[in-house]
């Protein structure tokens, strides 16, 4: 939560919203101001639902692969893909929830201040 209100507040700084005197453009910066950390906490969370789920094993897999096949034959990885899988899911990043419901918050109130925001034009 700390780091949307951190990049809120640096967006708000940014656009000068505490000089202000217009209701209409400060409603306009306020929205904009929780809408993009909003998204963006929502678009993490995601991506680490996606991943925990399996959805870059694949691509990191080829990875190891082509980086081991530059080291010399004693060094090199000799897992398997299903070995590779277990031993990842075994770290996979738990209790990120928060992420998503902390996006969902900023991005109701950038609804509100949008709606506000319509209303004073």
């Amino acid at each position: 939560m700390s780091v949307g209100l951190v990049a809120s507040f640096i967006i708000l700084i940014s656009r000068k919203v505490f000089t202000q005197s217009d209701l209409a453009t400060l409603y306009k910066d306020l929205c904009d101001a929780f809408a993009g950390p909003g998204l963006l906490l929502i678009i993490i969370s995601g991506l680490i639902f996606a991943s925990n789920g399996g959805a870059f094993y694949g691509i990191s897999f080829l990875g190891v692969k082509i980086i081991s096949l530059f080291l010399p034959s004693s060094k090199r990885n000799k897992e398997s893909y299903k070995d590779y899988c277990d031993r990842k899911r075994s770290k996979s990043i738990k209790n990120y929830s928060f992420l998503f419901f902390v996006g969902l918050i900023f991005a109701a109130v950038s609804i509100i201040f949008i709606v506000l925001y319509e209303k004073s034009i």
